[in-house]
């Protein structure tokens, strides 16, 4: 998602201000322009949003791995057999 979000952002900025200056083109950036930035502002909101749940399923399986772990432990026979 960042990466893409990149590139739509880089594509734009490489378009420039296609528009024009006469009246036509102002109304449209009028229009455009703040339209873009929130959608830029909330594709950031998003990548960072995803990276967290990201974080926080890696740790919660992280932890239930240990857990498990920890748990199957506990029925191995000294010597390394099952009971």
């Amino acid at each position: 998602m960042a990466k893409a979000a990149e590139k739509l952002k880089h594509s734009l900025d490489g378009l420039g201000e296609p528009w024009g200056n006469d009246e036509q083109g102002k109304k449209f950036e009028g229009v455009y322009s703040p339209h873009r930035t929130q959608i830029e502002r909330a594709t950031r909101a998003l990548v960072k949003g995803l990276e967290s749940i990201h974080k926080s399923m890696k740790d919660m399986a992280d932890n239930h791995e240990g857990t498990d772990h920890s748990s199957a432990s506990g029925f191995k026979s000294p010597g390394g057999g099952a009971h």
